[in-house]
């Protein structure tokens, strides 16, 4: 046997160590190429994020300024977003009006938007939060929120709804681009279509009839709603709460808005609306109700496009009775006025 054959044909220790090497490098190489990749593209979505004006998240922080300056900021869900019309509220208050309702977001992403916007160097006179029983008694999709990842750096908010969202978020924040995932499409849309002015609202179309009630009726009497443990009430709660404070500390008041809806489960829902009236009475600010057995005006079908939701000519009333309440919060200040809160007298949020 040719030994000489055998050894010829095992890698010497030196080319070992060159290839272990070469192997590294090349790893090396391509991790430092996707950090730079990953960088640079984080840093161009960062810079041109400062320019989109769509979508529910960037615009509400780039364009909300504007409309600040001893104005109103709406918050709330899509019964924020599509029940008050911006240019409604300043025609009738003579205020600026800004609408930053957000669809399927609950006060979390209030609490985070609020903050975002506090940052910012005009100060609106009036923060109206729109304020839901689902809040309180059913959690909202978490997932959503991880639109406030741009902002995780910016907020301490943002960044703990983020990380709730998502229990991989504390490695995933590590990449920028990661961060404007959610957004991407922002970007693309507002490069394809006519640039969207700040105070643009979207009434919803649509009437009720007859045979979309009772479907809607036999629906909800076919769902099953837990409600939320006792402690996670308490902490949706206190985060009213903190909304409410955090605006006192900026010397901006706030108005609680509780809307109307066609249908509702009396099961659970007045419980939660009972504990909003208990809230609104110790942080001693206005609550709005206008629900339909107050206003008979909602108890027309043909003011709403669901069960839940007002349609464009609804939103056009509950935005002008919201106008007149405010005109009157306003024009009262230092007294105490029983009707401007169903649930106690509080001191002129306006004063």
């Amino acid at each position: 046997m040719d030994n000489s054959s055998t050894s010829s044909s095992k890698p010497l220790p030196g080319t070992r160590v060159v290839e272990s090497r070469t192997h590294v490098l090349r790893v090396a190489t391509f991790l430092l190429g996707a950090l730079l990749i990953d960088r640079g593209l984080g840093w161009l979505f960062q810079s041109a994020s400062t320019q989109v004006v769509h979508g529910e998240t960037m615009k509400h922080v780039n364009v909300a300024p504007a409309y600040m300056r001893d104005g109103i900021v709406v918050f709330g869900s899509s019964r924020a977003a599509h029940h008050v019309d911006p240019q409604v509220l300043s025609d009738q208050t003579g205020l600026t009006a800004y609408n930053a309702g957000s669809n399927g977001q609950s006060i979390s992403f209030h609490r985070a938007l609020q903050e975002l916007l506090l940052q910012q160097p005009e100060r609106p006179r009036l923060f109206v939060l729109q304020l839901d029983a689902l809040d309180i008694n059913r959690p909202l999709p978490a997932v959503r929120s991880l639109v406030l990842a741009p902002f995780m750096d910016r907020s301490a908010e943002a960044r703990k709804l983020v990380l709730q969202s998502d229990p991989r978020a504390w490695i995933k924040q590590l990449s920028l681009t990661w961060r404007f995932n959610s957004l991407i499409h922002q970007f693309s849309g507002g490069m394809r279509s006519t640039p969207e002015h700040g105070n643009q609202f979207h009434p919803l179309s649509g009437v009720m009839d007859e045979r979309r009630v009772a479907e809607a009726t036999r629906r909800i009497a076919q769902q099953s709603i837990e409600p939320r443990p006792v402690e996670e009430t308490t902490a949706a709660l206190e985060m009213h709460r903190d909304f409410i404070r955090r605006a006192r500390e900026n010397n901006i008041d706030v108005v609680l808005l509780v809307g109307p809806r066609l249908l509702r489960r009396s099961d659970w829902e007045g419980d939660a609306v009972l504990l909003l009236q208990q809230m609104a009475a110790e942080e001693h600010v206005p609550l709005l109700q206008f629900d339909e057995d107050k206003y008979p005006v909602f108890r027309d079908p043909t003011v709403y496009c669901d069960k839940d939701h007002l349609n464009g000519r609804g939103a056009t009333l509950l935005t002008g009775l919201l106008s007149d309440h405010i005109r009157e919060i306003s024009s009262s200040r230092g007294q105490h006025s029983a009707h401007l809160n169903q649930a106690n007298r509080p001191e002129d949020p306006l004063r």
